[in-house]
């Protein structure tokens, strides 16, 4: 978790994910990157991650976008 400084009011607490890759053969991809074995990675609202060759990818969401996808395939 992080304390975020607010200049309005009082500081607020987020968690900030991180994403590593355990030295894969074929590697860990963000938004199209392979990124570097044994680091961590900061992952942002809206990256696409890819597993190796995998043709599946993941994108990463906010809370409010996960809502938002929830309120449009109720109203559907």
């Amino acid at each position: 978790m992080v304390t975020d400084p607010n200049a309005v009011g009082p500081s607020g607490k987020r968690i900030k994910p991180y994403l590593i890759d355990l030295e894969s053969t074929n590697g860990t991809y963000v938004n199209g990157e392979r990124i570097p074995s044994s680091r961590y990675y900061e992952v942002k609202v809206g990256d696409a991650i890819k597993f190796g060759y995998s043709s599946r990818e993941y994108v990463m969401m906010s809370e409010d976008m996960a809502d938002d996808t929830n309120a449009e395939e109720e109203n559907s």
